[in-house]
């Protein structure tokens, strides 16, 4: 439960005192509402908020996207059991907006006063484009006013399947219905190893690393970090420092200190991995599918050991035996923060993959392959650009983030299919309105002749064939 509200100050968005209109941006409230009815906005810039201040709680807020998508929160929002849509039809939102035009949503009525210690104000805010308005009433005097309380009416209606609109609103905040799931993650993280546990140093700046235990009598120690203080130019000849402090030079072979810097990669250990690179390892080791460990940290998600890598020269335009880079990895997995960094560094934003097997799978036909004699990488079958690995995967800050930086929003892969149509087909409704208000070509069709409005009937996905559909996507 949030502070209570006892009296609700003007602000540059509420109506000034003594006032009876409601100061707005520019352009105005109505204009926009009327061009977003006509297509000219993009559902992803409307947003239409309910909210009641009490004067010793939080009542229920609401907020309805133009995506159909509906949050709740505060006091009495989790109350009732009422049957529920996961989100609103384009339609419903249209006539939202037809009512906000009908009751004038940005023209503040109630005169401004000091709120008593027993009111309660509710509050309608719209923002549509670059437009947006407050309006306010009593709580107690919803229905005689018959403004707002309509709002409330047809949200009901259309988003708790109330059958009777004439309810009263004092009783909404008892009976509204379990609120819809909360929105998927615009992230979706490959499962990456836990971090080690981190090394402990002698001293602050001590620069030596404590590595790991001797594995037994006549064996040589697994190393687990180290450097030299003989030839730090030569990793493969490093002193390394096993836990009890002994000092054993000569012990780090290239294949130890590969699986050394792979490790430290994936789990994130910049720190560590900043050690050896200061010895002398090398930024652009690789792994299994020639894999960098610039791409290891970067499918990870771990923006400062890519920093790391970066800053000592690794190639932010490598590609592995799948022909992808870091910045593909990054963007597949929605990773926005470490995106910046490798585009910051020149990776190429319109880098296409020439093959589209999944890792996994190419490892385990490749070997096959590779055992047989025959070739090392299955046929083509891409081209993806990291923006459409994004939006296959619904990463839509990712998307936007590409889209900003010049991201070809109409490149097509291999089998002619664009960034829409991945996320038509995959289902990601905010990641298709951001590439419609791109440019992206609606009626583009791929090899198979499917076009974006196709792959998302198809799949089952009738939110976003109605968005296609508004945009001017043919049948």
């Amino acid at each position: 439960m949030g502070a209570g509200h006892s009296a609700v100050p003007p602000s540059a968005t509420s109506p000034e005192q003594g006032s009876e209109t409601t100061q707005l941006t520019v352009p105005d409230l109505q204009s926009s509402l009327r061009a977003f009815l006509e297509n000219e906005i993009s559902p992803l810039n409307l947003r239409i908020t309910y909210e009641e201040l009490h004067p010793t709680q939080d009542g229920p807020r609401f907020v309805v996207h133009g995506t159909g998508e509906i949050e709740r929160e505060g006091e009495g929002a989790d109350a009732g059991g009422y049957n529920k849509l996961s989100v609103l039809s384009l339609a419903e939102i249209e006539n939202l907006v037809r009512l906000l035009i009908d009751i004038e949503a940005w023209e503040q009525r109630v005169p401004w006063r000091e709120t008593a210690s027993d009111e309660s104000r509710a509050y309608l805010r719209v923002q549509v484009g670059g437009a947006s308005s407050e309006i306010w009433e009593w709580y107690d005097e919803l229905d005689s006013n018959l403004r707002i309380v309509k709002l409330l009416d047809q949200l009901k209606k259309f988003a708790f399947l109330q059958e009777d609109p004439a309810v009263a609103v004092r009783t909404a905040k008892a009976q509204v219905r379990e609120a819809p799931q909360s929105r998927p993650s615009s992230t979706s993280r490959a499962d990456a190893p836990s971090a080690a546990p981190k090394t402990t140093r002698s001293s602050p700046d001590q620069s030596d690393r404590v590595v790991s235990q001797p594995s037994g009598e006549g064996t040589q120690p697994q190393v687990a970090a180290g450097r030299s203080t003989e030839s730090p130019d030569d990793p493969t000849n490093a002193t390394v420092v096993l836990e009890g402090g002994e000092r054993i030079p000569g012990l780090v072979s290239d294949q130890e200190m590969s699986s050394e810097l792979i490790a430290l990669a994936q789990n994130g250990q910049s720190e560590d991995l900043q050690v050896l690179l200061n010895a002398g390892a090398d930024p652009d080791t690789r792994g299994e599918d020639d894999v960098t460990i610039l791409m290891e940290a970067a499918r990870r998600g771990h923006t400062e050991a890519v920093r790391v890598l970066l800053d000592v020269g690794a190639d932010v335009n490598a590609r592995d035996r799948m022909d992808r880079t870091a910045l593909m990895e990054a963007a597949a997995e929605g990773h926005t923060d470490t995106v910046v960094v490798l585009l910051d560094q020149g990776a190429e934003v319109d880098a296409g993959q020439d093959q589209g097997f999944p890792r996994s799978l190419f490892r385990a036909v490749g070997t096959g392959l590779r055992f047989l004699g025959g070739i090392e990488r299955p046929n083509s079958q891409g081209s993806s650009t990291p923006l459409m690995f994004a939006a296959s995967n619904g990463h839509i800050d990712t998307v936007q983030l590409l889209l900003s930086q010049g991201a070809d929003v109409r490149a097509k892969d291999n089998q002619g299919r664009t960034s829409l149509m991945m996320g038509a087909s995959a289902g990601h409704l905010e990641t298709v309105l951001l590439l419609i208000e791109a440019r992206a070509e609606l009626n583009e069709k791929d090899k198979q002749n499917h076009t974006a409005l196709m792959e998302a009937s198809q799949n089952g996905h009738s939110q976003i064939a109605q968005f296609l559909r508004r945009a001017g996507a043919k049948e």
